[in-house]
């Protein structure tokens, strides 16, 4: 049976015997408890990170447009 620990330095060890002591087994599943919060907190900030992406770039994207029409408008200006 393997089992995923954590020893005291915080590294992780696999145990391969076959008897499996209850405090490892409970230290595995409180580490594996641990890494899946981790994890959730990790997918929302990355969601923050993409909306605020697109935001901005839609933000740059009009920005640009309204450059652009400024520009066309005095290009007709000093042509006439």
């Amino acid at each position: 049976m393997k089992v995923h620990t954590k020893n005291d330095k915080g590294l992780n060890l696999e145990l391969c015997d076959g008897e499996v002591k209850s405090e490892s087994k409970n230290e595995a599943v409180v580490h594996a408890i641990a890494r899946r919060g981790k994890r959730e907190r990790w997918r929302k900030r990355l969601g923050k990170k993409k909306r605020r992406l697109k935001r901005l770039r839609e933000e740059r994207a009009v920005a640009k447009e309204v450059r652009e029409e400024e520009a066309s408008l005095k290009n007709e200006e000093f042509g006439k």
